[in-house]
C-alpha cells in the first residue's frame, strides 16, 4: 500500500511540471532622461537636506566665534591697558599671573610652617 502511495505521489509530480522548463524571456530595461530624473530626484532631495544641515551648523559655529571675540575685544582687552575701569584686583588678576602663583606659594609656605610649628608644640607637652 505504502508503494502504491509513493508511486502515486511520484507520478502526481513528474505530471505536474514539464521537463525542462521553457526558456524565459526577460524582459529589457531602457533608461532615458525620464527614468534617471525620477530615480536620482530622492538622491537630490539628500543632498539638499544635508547641504542645509551643514549651512546651519557653519552659521552656529561662526555666529559663537564672532561673539568670542567680539567679547574679548569690548572687554578683556580693556584689562590689559594700565587705566582699566575694573576693580584693581581684576585688573591684577588677569594682567599677570605671577603675583597670583607668588601668593599661592606663600600661602603653602605658611601652612606648612604653621604645621611645624603646631607639631612642635603638641609634641612639647
Amino acid at each position: 500500500m505504502k508503494k502504491l502511495v509513493v508511486i502515486f505521489v511520484v507520478f502526481m509530480l513528474l505530471c505536474a511540471f514539464s521537463w525542462p522548463p521553457e526558456n524565459y524571456e526577460m524582459p529589457r530595461t531602457v533608461l532615458d532622461a525620464a527614468t534617471a530624473e525620477k530615480s536620482l530626484s530622492g538622491l537630490r532631495a539628500s543632498a539638499g537636506s544635508i547641504a542645509n544641515t551643514g549651512l546651519i551648523l557653519i552659521g552656529i559655529i561662526t555666529s559663537v566665534s564672532l561673539i568670542s571675540t567680539f567679547f574679548k575685544r569690548l572687554f578683556l582687552d580693556k584689562l590689559d591697558k594700565p587705566g582699566c575701569r575694573f576693580s584693581g584686583a581684576l585688573c591684577k588678576r588677569f594682567r599677570s599671573p605671577e603675583p597670583l602663583a607668588e601668593s599661592h606659594i606663600r600661602e603653602r609656605d605658611l601652612n606648612s610652617t604653621g604645621r611645624i610649628r603646631y607639631r612642635q608644640g603638641s609634641d612639647r607637652s
